[in-house]
């Protein structure tokens, strides 16, 4: 039981980061979209450049094998679905990784047997302080 809930931790940490470097991949690929309608806006100087240097693997991955349509070169837009596409299902595996973790838990199974009014008040009261300092 305990090996399984560790593999379960690692896996969970693993998609965790694997997501968050999606995520900051696909924001990269996006701002490279947004500067490159600019004309005025060189590449060629930093902070661009290391842009362009980290996103080109990705923009023109598979290039030789997609065609081109109307004389556009579809391989960015495709890879950018393809990662788009992996993002989506990857949280759909941390949810359901997330959810399998609470069931297992001891504290989730005692909680749902003991809910009262007293015990959502003892949650909630702190809570209602913390926003009353922040207001």
């Amino acid at each position: 039981m305990e090996n399984t809930s560790f593999l379960t931790e690692i896996i969970y940490i693993f998609f965790g980061l694997l997501n968050y470097f999606i995520d900051f991949v696909i924001i990269c690929l996006e701002l490279r979209y947004c500067i490159s309608w600019f004309l005025n806006i060189n590449p060629y100087f930093e902070p661009f450049l290391s842009l362009w240097a980290f996103t080109s693997p990705i923009m023109w991955f598979g290039k030789s094998f997609y065609p081109r349509i109307f004389g556009v070169q579809i391989a960015p837009m495709i890879n950018y679905r393809a990662l788009k596409f992996v993002q989506e299902n990857l949280d759909t595996i941390i949810k359901t990784i997330k959810s399998a973790r609470l069931e297992s838990s001891y504290l989730y199974k005692e909680d749902l047997n003991t809910v009262s009014l007293s015990n959502v008040n003892i949650i909630i009261a702190p809570l209602l302080e913390i926003t009353k300092k922040i207001n």
